[in-house]
């Protein structure tokens, strides 16, 4: 049986990618063979010979609207080419026109772009035109590849919410959440000198899109003023970012440290005391996950997915994602209180291991293997 993955990215820093990449494993260790569409690949993977790489070039484009219109038109090209007749597709919102026998809906461009937060009624023209075209049109797509789907997933209870919302079949939607390597993200000494971050200081990591205002770091610099004895590390890609300049702005130099993208995030959260992640919307957000796998508290608004499934004991859960004062005070308690910091990264830790990927893959194979004998 053939297993056929469609993303731009199957590897292992990607939130999506992380999702397909651990499914492929599992499939691989049940005997399928696994043909991936995509860009990117884990070099595990290309090395394996029961995968078949159709390695589609769109990198060269000059915006991402383009790129993704160029995958999904490069990956739906493939499909009618290559795709075996006794094979699964699985599709991630629209990465294909043809119809999947299961779509992992990560992310709902149509939600985000009801948000009041979102580019185009945060940034100036021509930008904000851009940024809802990208989302009005993709909102579209995504709507007909999920309504067409055999099947769908739900990553979390916020996008089977938002799903219903849109009329889909709701006998046809699980909710299965993303999981997290309990061997890999776990609690450790730190490594602070290899990311340049001081060894004296109460340091807590933001991680995630740096171009875009969604993840929401802005508050969490209009908070910081008010915890003086806490460093900010920021993970991310800074080209193109509005950050560093904000933070200049801001007087906030000495206080935040821009460690661009981080491949070892392993190694990052355990250098880390706790992880901010206020984000505006956010149907999961995997790093909470691994914040809390890793023994770190975590701070995190309820507009993300994973606030659902995180125990409150190991985190802080912001009602309003702009609360400045809220998060402040929640990184306050965390700055000023070691054993609290202890306490908390404990239950983290045992909740964590409920969403260990062993267990969740398992949902998405039984799954799969349902579709493939139907």
């Amino acid at each position: 049986m053939e297993l056929c993955i469609a993303i731009p990215k199957l590897r292992t820093n990607d939130g999506e990618g992380r999702v397909n990449l651990e499914i492929a494993k599992e499939a691989l260790r049940r005997g399928f063979t696994i043909r991936c569409l995509t860009n990117e690949l884990d070099e595990e993977l290309a090395a394996n010979p029961c995968v078949i790489w159709h390695k589609l070039h769109t990198g060269a484009l000059p915006t991402q609207l383009l790129k993704s219109i160029a995958f999904a038109a490069a990956a739906s090209l493939a499909l009618g080419v290559s795709r075996q007749r006794r094979s699964v597709l699985i599709g991630n919102g629209f990465s294909f026109v043809q119809r999947s026998d299961l779509n992992t809906v990560h992310f709902l461009h149509g939600s985000w772009l009801r948000s009041p937060y979102h580019q185009s009624r945060t940034r100036k023209l021509p930008a904000s035109l851009y940024y809802w075209l990208f989302d009005a049109l993709f909102a579209v797509l995504e709507r007909t590849a999920i309504r067409r789907a055999r099947h769908v997933v739900a990553v979390s209870t916020v996008v089977k919410q938002e799903l219903e919302a849109l009329n889909y079949r709701r006998s046809e939607i699980t909710v299965i959440p993303n999981g997290v390597s309990c061997k890999e993200f776990t609690d450790g000494p730190p490594s602070r000198e290899r990311f340049g971050l001081p060894t004296d200081k109460v340091v807590g990591l933001f991680a995630g899109d740096l171009r875009s205002g969604r993840k929401n770091l802005d508050t969490v610099l209009h908070a910081l003023p008010a915890v003086p004895d806490m460093l900010l590390a920021v993970a991310g890609y800074t080209s193109r970012s509005p950050y560093p300049a904000l933070v200049r702005r801001m007087g906030l130099e000495c206080r935040v440290c821009f460690l661009d993208y981080q491949a070892d995030m392993p190694a990052l959260i355990r250098s880390a005391d706790f992880v901010i992640f206020p984000s505006h919307y956010d149907p999961f957000g995997l790093v909470a996950l691994e914040a809390c796998a890793s023994g770190r508290p975590v701070i995190i608004s309820r507009a993300a997915g994973a606030s659902v499934f995180l125990d409150d004991g190991c985190a802080f859960k912001l009602d309003r994602a702009d609360d400045v004062d809220a998060l402040s005070a929640a990184m306050t308690k965390l700055v000023t209180s070691p054993d609290l910091r202890a306490r908390m990264g404990a239950i983290g830790r045992h909740t964590a291991l409920k969403y260990d990927w062993s267990d969740i893959v398992g949902y998405y194979l039984g799954l799969i293997e349902t579709i493939a004998v139907r």
